[in-house]
Order: C-alpha cells, then structure tokens, then sequence
C-alpha cells in the first residue's frame, strides 16, 4: 500500500543520510581502535533496546570467528563486545526485561545442557556485567546507547554522538532501522579487523549446518582461483578433522583450504 511504500522509501533515505553516515565512521574509528589496543567494550541500553543490541553483538561469534558472550558458569573467554541491561539485576530478570516475558529456553535432553534455563541463566547481562568487565579488562571501553526523542545517541567518556529519525520510537521500522546501522557498524569493525575477505565471511565458525556449508563454499570459491577443486565431502571430512584445532587467531576457511592444498 501507499502508506507502506512512502515508509520503505524514509528507510532508503536514512539509510542514505550524510549524518548517519559521519555517525557510523567515528563509531567504527572509536571502536576498531580500541580493539586493537587490545581493549574489551560493553555497550549499555534500556530493555526496550536490548534485543536489538543483543542479536547484533551475538551474532559476531559465529560470523567473524570472535568470543562469544562469556557464561558465568562456564570457563570461557571473554567477548571483545557484550550488553548491559541499565537497571536491571540478575539474568532471569534481565531477559524477561528484554522479552517483555518470562524466557522459555530449550529443556531438550538431546541438547546435553548446552541450552535451557539453567545456562541462561550464565549470560548474566544485567548491570553486574559491565562491573564484571570493567575489572576483567585493563582497557575498557563504555558506550551507552539511548532513544530520546527523534534521535539515537552513543554516549562515551569523551561524549556523544547521535543521528536523528523520523521513525516512532520502538516502531517496526524504527527497530530497522536501528538493526541495520548496528548490522553495519559491526561488519565494518571486523572488517578493519581483517575478519573477512571482499565479500567472503572467511572467519566464520562452522558450529551450524548453515556454516558448515558456507564453509565449504567459500573454501571452493578461494580453490577455484587457484585452478583447484575437490569433492563435497572430501572438503567435509577435512573441516571436520580441523575445525576444533583452529584457534581464534585463525581463519576457517583459510585453514581448510591450506589444508586440502597440503594433500595435493
């Protein structure tokens, strides 16, 4: 309808926007520098922002090979990025916030306690987190994400930066919005990083089907330049026999391809 279309086209221009656009390279400059002095960030937002920020900064792990969110019950590294819900205490109360319900976790015994509440409840991601990380890392960094009005501010030790919307705050477009500047905040940080390769997720993490295949796709698109190609499951087998050896500092893909390289 005209109504939808007329909206579709404010999402193009925001996207669009010369402000947005000065908003995300300082961003990105802030935040890629402060990794590579070795520096851990915790971004801090209401609930109402909070799934949002949490879907973007999870998403990092598997897709640029980087630590995860750490799990208080478990001994695990701990990611460059994570979230702090603002007034918020414990995990249980820290996700029911984010949902706007009760958690409802997997309690499948096939999962062999790798979801349900009683993890859940490990990825405490409420004020105690930005307490934990601020004594975990010598540098750290603190960037508090807000919705005022008609503008989204970042907020760090040396200011604010903000761009303004025509959105309705906490609308479907509005989150859109805001998803897909964070969508590209993060892909342009590892990308600085060195995460990946034009446009070819070379350090993802193969813990899925979905990224096992993908895996296997790029690994043949790189052999292919090299006049090189094997067989499906030739090149699973070998990721399989590799991917658990292959540390943070490595690329998948790379490994793989170096890998069958080696056998021919």
């Amino acid at each position: 309808n005209k109504n939808l279309s007329e909206t579709c086209d404010r999402l193009i221009s925001a996207l669009q926007d010369k402000d947005r656009s000065n908003l995300l390279q300082k961003l990105i400059s802030i935040e890629s520098g402060h990794y590579k002095k070795g520096g851990g960030l915790t971004y801090c937002c209401s609930a109402e922002l909070g799934m949002t920020v949490l879907t973007d900064t999870t998403e990092r792990a598997p897709t640029f090979g980087v630590a995860g969110l750490e799990n208080m019950q478990e001994q695990t590294p701990y990611s460059l990025a994570s979230l702090s819900i603002i007034n918020s205490s414990g995990a249980e109360e820290c996700f029911n916030s984010i949902l706007g319900r009760p958690a409802h976790p997997l309690e499948w015994p096939v999962f062999n306690n790798r979801a349900g509440k009683k993890r859940l409840n490990g990825f405490d991601l409420s004020h105690s987190n930005l307490k934990r990380r601020k004594v975990k890392f010598n540098d750290h960094l603190t960037i508090t994400i807000d919705r005022k009005s008609n503008a989204y501010f970042f907020v760090t030790e040396n200011g604010a930066l903000h761009y303004n919307t025509n959105f309705i705050a906490d609308s479907l477009f509005d989150l859109l919005d805001f998803k897909m500047l964070l969508n590209t905040h993060s892909t342009l940080v590892m990308g600085i990083m060195n995460r990946y390769e034009s446009n070819v997720m070379t350090w993802l993490r193969p813990n899925n089907y979905k990224l096992i295949d993908r895996t296997i796709r790029y690994a043949s698109m790189l052999l292919e330049d090299n006049k090189k190609s094997f067989e499906y499951d030739t090149m699973v087998r070998c990721l399989f026999e590799i991917k658990n050896d292959v540390s943070e500092e490595e690329s998948v893909v790379m490994k793989l391809v170096e890998k069958l390289q080696e056998g021919t």
